[in-house]
């Protein structure tokens, strides 16, 4: 996939070099959080800051949104003098953005999660915080809804936005991810009648994966499916539904008898009652990790993983990661 890295620099050094950008071409004033966008002709100075589109949201997230077109727009978002990372975006059907930020808040630094839709000029749709919970994932349905998963107390906390912002609902799923806690969850639309729900639980030291099949209407479980190896630890690392609703689970598990990790993929049929598992290893006895997975209308299955190599030079141990797939 390929990056786009805009043109960066302070607003004092971009005025002593005082470039001329291409046409289009954005430059970024890191310290200003300001935007300018290139006609081909004027130089640095002459160009105006992009505008339109724009909004600040102190109160809330501090979202600061520079827009120039539906082309080109670019957004910042910190709350208060506290850390903010990005954690995931998604875009509808109509080409609006939506995006989870994992903030805090208060003098004890309490997490917050932050959800914020943009339109597809940069102007802040609308904007939700949900207090003590990280967010974790985000996926938009066939029907231009939200949904995001959030870790609650090491709880699956999962939301459903409508267009508008409404949350239509939300429901906590005790998982017990335990102290490894809820580092990540997988999303996927089934049909427009239910979603499917993939992450990892640790309720007693060894890891194991959930699936849940659940209601779009009512968030309620209709069915569930956990993916457990005796005395060692499974973790989900991807997911993907093919056109006859069958469910691809890809990870990684640790097998006790070689101690090293394998790579699996899992086909579930509609009702998440397993089809077939296979494993898959690295040459010459090494850690093989497991990653996404997809399907296609044919029938075929793809998977990636990687596995690591310990290289000896003369300055001791390093690794290298090899990429399979």
């Amino acid at each position: 996939m390929a990056k786009i890295k805009f043109r960066r620099d302070t607003a004092a050094a971009w005025t002593e070099s005082n470039p001329t950008l291409a046409q289009g071409e954005p430059g970024f004033e890191y310290d200003t959080g300001l935007l300018k966008i290139g006609d081909g002709e004027s130089d640095w100075n002459s160009l105006a800051y992009s505008s339109g589109g724009g909004a600040s949201l102190t109160d809330e997230g501090n979202v600061t949104v520079t827009a120039g077109s539906t082309e080109h727009w670019l957004a910042t978002q910190r709350r208060n003098d506290n850390d903010s990372s990005g954690r995931g975006l998604r875009y509808d059907s109509t080409g609006n953005l939506y995006t989870i930020v994992y903030s805090w808040t208060g003098g004890e630094m309490d997490p917050l999660a932050v959800i914020t839709k943009y339109t597809p000029a940069g102007a802040v749709s609308w904007q939700k915080t949900i207090p003590d919970a990280i967010p974790v994932s985000l996926a938009i349905d066939s029907s231009d809804r939200a949904y995001v998963a959030l870790n609650k107390n090491s709880n699956l906390n999962l939301f459903k936005f409508d267009t508008d912002g409404t949350v239509l609902w939300k429901k906590l799923y005790t998982i017990d991810a335990g102290n490894n806690n809820l580092d990540d969850a997988f999303i996927e639309e089934k049909s427009s009648t239910s979603i499917i729900v993939a992450c990892n639980r640790d309720p007693d030291g060894t890891r194991s994966s959930v699936i849940f099949d659940i209601d779009t209407t009512t968030g309620a479980v209709n069915t569930q499916k956990e993916i457990v190896q005796t005395g060692s630890d499974v973790y989900v690392e991807g997911i993907d539904i093919d056109p006859s609703q069958n469910v691809f689970v890809s990870g990684r598990y640790f097998d006790p008898g070689d101690e090293f990790y394998k790579m699996y993929i899992t086909k579930l049929d509609t009702d998440l009652v397993e089809v077939w598992t296979k494993s898959l290893e690295s040459p010459n006895g090494y850690d093989m990790n497991g990653g996404d997975c997809a399907s296609d209308a044919l029938g075929n299955i793809y998977a990636v993983g990687y596995y690591d190599v310990n290289v000896i030079n003369h300055d001791g141990n390093n690794s290298e990661s090899r990429a399979a797939s």
